[in-house]
């Protein structure tokens, strides 16, 4: 079986972004349950799963939006995999950044508090995601040319 790693990647992007999409959805409407309390989980606590959250879903989306860098010219540099790829992230970035907003302007309607510093953990989060994806994808295109060396 002769995948390519590249190819790899966009599927599971494509597979992962919209259930990470709905569980981000579902989990910041559900209403606030009695069994959690606030000393148990602390607002860095909260934050910390807003940041994992949205880095999950910067991750999945760029790995599902990335343009393959071997389409123009084999440098497995991360430059050229940015330089290739950048409107593409700040794209993204503006679109998971615009995600958290909305999501914290309606969950007051939901019985959930809007929070300033939920939505700076979201845009760090996808921009830690989107860094993570960018990683990755170098990784895999540097790997693909390798086999394709020693063919």
């Amino acid at each position: 079986m002769n995948l390519r790693l590249f190819s790899m990647l966009h599927r599971f992007g494509l597979i992962a972004t919209p259930l990470v999409l709905v569980a981000i959805t579902i989990l910041s409407l559900l209403p606030p349950s009695g069994a959690v309390t606030q000393s148990w989980f602390t607002v860095l606590g909260d934050k910390w799963g807003h940041f994992l959250a949205y880095a999950a879903l910067g991750f999945s989306m760029f790995c599902a939006i990335a343009k393959n860098p071997c389409q123009q010219g084999c440098d497995h540099t991360w430059r050229r995999v940015v330089r290739i790829n950048r409107w593409r992230m700040v794209s993204l970035f503006l679109f998971i950044l615009s995600i958290g907003v909305i999501i914290e302007f309606v969950q007051p309607l939901f019985g959930r508090g809007f929070e300033i510093l939920d939505i700076v953990a979201d845009g760090l989060g996808g921009i830690t995601g989107i860094m993570v994806g960018t990683i990755a994808v170098m990784i895999a295109e540097h790997f693909e040319s390798r086999r394709g060396e020693q063919r």
